[in-house]
């Protein structure tokens, strides 16, 4: 009677190790699977909020460059954007001369050069648009890019953001 327990007990032990073995590995499959997923679905969202933002600065831009605004203005303008988008934004012309940047000064401005040949800029020059995924040479991390041309009848300059 001892020897039919201990064989019913240690067949059930190894069946609950069976089910918690097969439990845990779909756990870690599901785990890996959901961790991707929502990697992807989290970029795909934030790459969708910065196109609007952009298009909305644009836009604005588009409307305080034809009420001929101040350098300062601008300034003032693009900086209280920058901080509540939590976005770094320049805005150049089609010179390469930056008019604008959230985060540098008109000191620092003036030392800068812009790389029209960075993936966004080439295909907003071509399409109006551009976006690219790089890593950013200034703080040394993996960021999305975005710029457009703007100007209401003609490109008069390009808008270039990316998350901070």
């Amino acid at each position: 009677m001892k020897r039919f327990e201990f064989i019913r007990t240690n067949i059930q032990s190894k069946i609950i190790i069976f089910f918690c073995v097969i439990t845990g590995i779909v756990l870690i499959g599901l785990y890996f699977y959901l961790n991707n997923y929502l990697v992807e679905y989290n970029t795909s969202q934030i790459q969708s909020n910065l196109q609007k933002e952009l298009f909305l600065i644009r836009s604005y831009i588009e409307t305080k460059i034809d009420e001929k605004s101040t350098d300062d203005e601008l300034k003032t303008i693009i900086n209280n954007l920058s901080t509540k988008l939590s976005v770094r934004i320049t805005i150049f012309d089609l010179s390469k001369k930056i008019l604008v940047d959230s985060k540098l000064t008109k000191t620092e401005i003036h030392n800068q050069k812009i790389n029209i040949y960075r993936p966004e800029i080439i295909q907003a020059l071509k399409n109006r648009y551009g976006q690219s995924r790089r890593i950013s040479k200034s703080i040394n991390e993996e960021r999305l890019f975005f710029a457009t041309l703007f100007g209401k009848n003609k490109p008069i300059g390009i808008t270039k953001l990316f998350a901070l």
